[in-house]
């Protein structure tokens, strides 16, 4: 009766199977969670602008805790495809009579593209510039309202890492847009 199915080395073998197979699936799940880990924590808010109505604002904030420098080139506007934008360190300027900075609406229309090229790097995590902290990094993404067509907003933000050997990780967002006649209150 020991050389059939239930034989102990069959009972055996298929356990050890069923071990390794979950050994690998722990090992797999681990792996994910450090290689995750190792990114920037990404925060993305949309709201309004009182000054622009005919934009929608998109603020990502870009914390680093990690021990690797990080830099945002650009941002892609996957959904909807028609949508254009300008980011506020980037889009055309403009100074006021005392001298601060603020984007020409006026231009912005004109200058608006996808992908949207902003500037963003962030320093390892715990790094301090100036007295402040700068391993926290922000942009505002501004899209122009009449170019969505519709309600789902989908982008992609490349990070390129700063080391020796560069890693490029693109972070997907996604995001439910209001309607045209909504505005997002605060």
């Amino acid at each position: 009766m020991t050389d059939g199915w239930l034989s102990p080395a069959t009972v055996v073998g298929a356990w050890s199977a069923i071990a390794a197979t979950a050994a690998a699936l722990i090992a797999w799940r681990v792996f994910r969670w450090q290689r995750q880990a190792d990114l920037p924590v990404v925060i993305c808010e949309l709201g309004n602008d009182k000054d622009a109505p005919q934009w929608l604002s998109i603020n990502i904030n870009v914390r680093n805790s990690t021990g690797t420098r990080w830099r945002v080139n650009e941002v892609l506007i996957r959904s909807p495809r028609s949508a254009r934008g300008v980011s506020q360190s980037r889009g055309p300027t403009i100074t006021d009579n005392y001298g601060s900075f603020r984007l020409d609406w006026a231009q912005c229309e004109a200058a608006a593209s996808n992908p949207i090229p902003v500037a963003m790097s962030v320093a390892p995590a715990g790094s301090r510039s100036a007295g402040t902290w700068s391993d926290v990094a922000w942009e505002s993404v501004y899209l122009l309202r009449s170019s969505l067509r519709s309600r789902k907003l989908s982008m992609r933000l490349t990070l390129l890492s700063m080391d020796a050997v560069q890693r490029k990780t693109v972070i997907a967002i996604k995001r439910q847009l209001p309607d045209a006649t909504q505005t997002i209150s605060e």
